[in-house]
C-alpha cells in the first residue's frame, strides 16, 4: 500500500513540476483561482459542518446559530457561500475563454470533461442553497424539481431519487445534504484529477512536437 501512495505522490509531483507551455499558461490561470476557492470551500464546509443539524425542524436554527453565537461563524458562512459563487463565475469564464479561443478543438475529451464539471459546479451550489431549509430553500427546492421532471425519459425517475418520492419533502434536504458534502466534491475532484492528466499528455506532446 507504501509503495502505491509513493507511485501515485512521485506521478502527481512530476505532473506539477513539468513546465508549462506559454500557450497553455493563460488556460491555466482561472484553474488555479477555481482550485483555491475549492480548497477554500472544503476549509469552511467542514467547520460550518460542526455546528449544521441536516434536519427539517433544525436545519434553519442551526444556520442562525452559526451566524448569531459562533464566533465568527457569519464570517466563515460569507466565505463559503462567495467562494462558491466566484467558482461558477470562474467556470463559466473559463468555459467561455476557450470556446472563443478554439481551444477545445485540441483537446475535445478535456472540453467536454470542463461542460460535465460546470454542471457539477452548478449542482454543488444549488444543493448548498437549499440547506437552511427555510421558505425560499423550499420553493427553490420545488422549481428545480419541476424542471428536472420535465426532462423526458430520466427525469421522474430522477425526481424520485432526489425527493425519496414524487414531491419535495423532508427526505429532500437528507438527500440534498448527502449529495453536498458526500457526492459532489468527490466528482469534482476526480473530474479536476482527469483534466490535469489531460493537459499533462497535451503538454508533453506538444513538447515532442518541439524537439
Amino acid at each position: 500500500m507504501i509503495a502505491r501512495e509513493e507511485g501515485l505522490f512521485s506521478a502527481v509531483w512530476s505532473v506539477l513540476r513539468k513546465p508549462v507551455p506559454p500557450g497553455f499558461r493563460s488556460y491555466l490561470a482561472f484553474g488555479w483561482m477555481i482550485m483555491l476557492l475549492f480548497v477554500l470551500q472544503i476549509v469552511t464546509g467542514i467547520l460550518l459542518s460542526l455546528y449544521y443539524e441536516p434536519k427539517p425542524n433544525a436545519a434553519g436554527e442551526s444556520v442562525q446559530l452559526i451566524m448569531r453565537d459562533v464566533s465568527s461563524g457569519w464570517l466563515i458562512r460569507g466565505l463559503h457561500h462567495w467562494s462558491s459563487t466566484g467558482i461558477v463565475v470562474l467556470a463559466l469564464l473559463q468555459l467561455l475563454r476557450v470556446f472563443v479561443a478554439g481551444s477545445f478543438r485540441r483537446s475535445p475529451t478535456s472540453w467536454y470533461l470542463g461542460c460535465l464539471l460546470l454542471l457539477f459546479v452548478f449542482a454543488q451550489a444549488f444543493t448548498g442553497s437549499i440547506l437552511p431549509w427555510d421558505n425560499q430553500a423550499f420553493w427553490w427546492a420545488t422549481g428545480a424539481v419541476e424542471a428536472i421532471e420535465s426532462v423526458p425519459y430520466v427525469g421522474p425517475t430522477l425526481v424520485s431519487f432526489l425527493n425519496g418520492g414524487p414531491e419535495v419533502t423532508d427526505h429532500t434536504l437528507s438527500r440534498a445534504h448527502a449529495l453536498h458534502v458526500m457526492v459532489f466534491p468527490w466528482v469534482g475532484l476526480v473530474a479536476v484529477g482527469l483534466n490535469v492528466w489531460l493537459l499533462a499528455r497535451q503538454w508533453s506532446r506538444q513538447r515532442e512536437v518541439q524537439q
